[in-house]
C-alpha cells in the first residue's frame, strides 16, 4: 500500500512552525492508516446496526428542492458512490432528505461539497441506548 503525501493532503498554513512540524511528523509516522485518495472507499457488513424507535411506523420525509447549482454536484457525488458500491438503488419505507453544504477548500484551494442527511424526524422517534 502506498503512503499518501501528507504535505499535499492537509492544510497547515494557519499553524505556527512548531504545530506544523508536530502535525506533519505525526501524519508521516501514521501515514499507512490514512486512506490514500487513489484507494477505493468500501463498506463493511461486519456489524449490523439497529436503531430502536418508539413505534414501527417508518419516517418518510419529502425531499428538499435544490438550487440548480447544487443538482450537478449532488448527481456527481451520488453517481460516484453508486459506482463505488457505497450506495445502491432502493425504494425504502424509511427516508430522510439530503442536502449539500460547502466544505473548506482543499489543500489546492478547490471548493468541496459534503452531502448531509436531515435525520430530525428519525431522531425524534429514536430510543436512546442509555
Amino acid at each position: 500500500r502506498d503512503k499518501i503525501n501528507v504535505k499535499e493532503s492537509i492544510r497547515v498554513n494557519h499553524l505556527n512552525k512548531e504545530e506544523k512540524y508536530a502535525i506533519l511528523n505525526l501524519c508521516e509516522e501514521y501515514a499507512d492508516i490514512f486512506q490514500n485518495p487513489s484507494d477505493q472507499l468500501t463498506f463493511t457488513s461486519t456489524i449490523k446496526h439497529e436503531i430502536k424507535t418508539t413505534d414501527e411506523t417508518p419516517c418518510h420525509t419529502k425531499t428538499y428542492r435544490y438550487p440548480h447549482i447544487y443538482k450537478q454536484e449532488l448527481q456527481n457525488q451520488l453517481s460516484k458512490m453508486l459506482n463505488d458500491g457505497i450506495i445502491r438503488p432502493s425504494i425504502p419505507p424509511w427516508s430522510s432528505p439530503i442536502w449539500i453544504v460547502p466544505k473548506k477548500a482543499d489543500a489546492s484551494g478547490k471548493k468541496k461539497w459534503r452531502i448531509v442527511i436531515d435525520y430530525r424526524s428519525l431522531n425524534n422517534k429514536t430510543i436512546t441506548d442509555r
